[in-house]
């Protein structure tokens, strides 16, 4: 049976062949790229790693803390937690002074109740994975980029929290 294509007609197996010579060729491209030597993948191993660009413009570089990677929003939330748990009887006012809303431009940690509210049109906070304190129940914000995560790690480190850059 012939395939119709703008102006010309094949034949099916014409198409096959086609399709395998173009296979065997992206097969014999791939082959020569991975003849790399033992020092240059050593020398790539050595380096730290880096922010990678992705296409939509997003930095999604993982961080380690506590034995744990995490993206960017949860690493902010799991620090939180661990200094809830350091510190048992926290109340919302002790929290807030120890990681003030200042750290976020929309506010760090909000009740539940308001996070709710503010979440409505785009999700905004943890609100389903909350933070118990002694008096409320507290959800964190899930928006940091690459300038908001910076001023949160560089104020957690002074608490004696630190996360390390892991892969990007």
């Amino acid at each position: 049976m012939a395939y119709l294509y703008p102006n010309k007609y094949i034949n099916k197996n014409n198409l096959k062949k086609n399709n395998m010579e173009t296979t065997a060729k992206k097969t014999a491209k791939k082959s020569t790229a991975k003849s790399v030597t033992n020092s240059e993948t050593k020398k790539a191993k050595a380096k730290k790693p880096t922010i990678k660009k992705w296409k939509d413009g997003k930095d999604r570089s993982k961080l380690e803390f506590n034995g744990k990677q995490y993206g960017k929003a949860r690493l902010v939330q799991a620090i939180i937690e661990k200094y809830t748990q350091d510190h048992p009887g926290l109340t919302m006012a002790k929290l807030e002074e120890a990681f003030p809303n200042s750290l976020h431009p929309s506010g760090l940690i909000q009740t539940v109740n308001a996070a709710k509210r503010i979440s409505k049109t785009q999700r905004r906070y943890f609100f389903k994975e909350p933070i118990k304190l002694a008096d409320k129940k507290v959800a964190v914000c899930t928006e940091f980029g690459k300038d908001s995560i910076k001023s949160f790690l560089d104020h957690a480190r002074k608490l004696g929290y630190t996360a390390k850059l892991v892969a990007a």
